[in-house]
């Protein structure tokens, strides 16, 4: 929790309440309301979603990328004209 605060240079203003909320889990409500793990179907679902949205990032990635070469060669292409 420190590195977080430090980095985001909001020192105490930013750890404290983070802190609090922590601690008020901890002492009062562990045990009434538990943060319990994700069931092996739950972590199928999460895998198969994050796998999904990687390709999909992946996707998206690759049509920026080939936007940007046919604007590059257009632009070569442009000035190869332009300079005859």
């Amino acid at each position: 929790m420190p590195y977080w605060s430090k980095r985001w240079r909001g020192g105490s203003k930013v750890a404290a309440p983070i802190g609090r909320a922590l601690f008020d889990y901890w002492i009062l409500q562990r045990k009434n309301d538990p943060i319990l793990p994700p069931t092996a179907d739950q972590l199928k679902v999460i895998k198969r979603q994050k796998a999904f949205e990687k390709l999909m990032r992946d996707a998206q990635r690759e049509k920026e990328e080939k936007a940007l070469e046919e604007k590059a060669e257009a632009e070569a292409a442009t000035a190869t004209t332009t300079s005859e």
